[in-house]
């Protein structure tokens, strides 16, 4: 199985129980994160970043990748939340 590129695409391998509750809080993520982050698939995740054209230095494990602010995730019995550090 390749792996997921698109939001849609992890949505859609969501459990039937944790369906709701992911659109619920997509919604109010992207209702209020403030403007310039992308929302992306982010280490097999939904994450959204700093893009590089707004900081170009990157991640500082590898500069090559944008820096990681959110992700969310939905896993056998519970959906995660993470904010990055």
């Amino acid at each position: 199985m390749p792996p997921i590129q698109h939001v849609s695409e992890y949505l859609a391998q969501v459990s039937d129980n944790h369906r709701e509750p992911m659109h619920l809080l997509l919604d109010a993520i992207r209702e209020h994160l403030p403007s310039g982050f992308q929302e992306t698939i982010n280490h097999g995740m939904i994450g959204w970043v700093v893009p590089l054209e707004r900081y170009p230095s990157g991640y500082h494990v590898n500069p090559e990748l944008p820096l990681p602010f959110l992700n969310l995730a939905s896993q056998k019995h519970r959906i995660g939340f993470l904010e990055a550090s």
